[in-house]
């Protein structure tokens, strides 16, 4: 299911919240649609990586250093599910 605007089921959050717009980013990283995952983040958007193996980034600042390190997870993991 896909969290939008357009969405008519009542217990979808509104796309404007903060949960729908993650749920929507779920979907999408689910759906493998980068491009439309990566039209979510905010301009100076931030994504940490806590337990990060040596040499990988713990941190990235920005919407096109996001863009930039997850452009290919598609061909490296396969995602199926989210619980």
């Amino acid at each position: 299911m896909t969290y939008d605007s357009s969405s008519t089921r009542a217990d979808a959050p509104p796309a404007s919240t903060p949960e729908g717009v993650f749920r929507q980013g779920i979907d999408l990283l689910l759906a493998k649609r980068f491009d439309a995952w990566i039209d979510l983040w905010a301009e100076g958007g931030v994504m940490e990586f806590p337990f990060a193996p040596p040499g990988a980034p713990c941190r990235l600042e920005g919407k096109a250093a996001v863009s930039a390190y997850m452009t290919a997870y598609p061909d490296h993991i396969d995602l199926t599910a989210i619980p």
